[in-house]
């Protein structure tokens, strides 16, 4: 509710181009789709190998579709999920908002929404050197805090409830 809040307080501008955040919700989640069922679909694939393999040593063949569906939906899909779509869109934002700043075409509106819009995640773009070098190290290290975050995350997440 805060981040709603504090971008319909900084934004006012943007949310009336309707266009442009429906092209932004296309571009970062829309298009990240075919890249996260197709790693779900071969994560599974790999899973369900392996898990026949290891139960046939105790003939619990009977068990793998009950394991693969526990592994991939509580635990695997989510988090290659969140990494798969802070890879894809993160770098997009990231990038973006970088060569905004390295061509000089930013003004105070388009920041604001963008910042709004992309949250912390891609303040690395923002804050980049005005060289190709800087907005590839800023994208870099915006996946890079992303993944980390994300793992750290699982973590906590996985030893609270269990």
């Amino acid at each position: 509710m805060r981040f709603l809040g504090r971008l319909l307080i900084c934004s006012p501008r943007a949310l009336l181009r309707c266009d442009l955040i429906v092209q932004q919700v296309y571009n970062s989640g829309t298009l990240s789709l075919i890249i996260i069922m197709l790693s779900g679909l071969f994560v599974g694939m790999v899973l369900g190998l392996q898990g026949f393999q290891l139960l046939q040593r105790f003939g619990s063949e009977e068990a793998l579709g009950t394991a693969a569906t526990i592994g991939l939906v509580k635990e695997l899909g989510p988090v290659i999920t969140a990494l798969l779509f802070a890879g894809r869109a993160g770098t997009s934002l990231a990038s973006e908002l970088g060569l905004m700043r390295a061509t000089d075409s930013w003004g105070c509106r388009s920041w604001v929404s963008t910042r709004e819009a992309s949250g912390r995640r891609c303040a690395p773009g923002y804050h980049a050197t005005p060289t190709a070098e800087g907005v590839g190290r800023a994208t870099t290290r915006t996946v890079v805090t992303s993944a980390v975050v994300i793992l750290f995350f699982d973590y906590l997440l996985t030893t609270v409830f269990l």
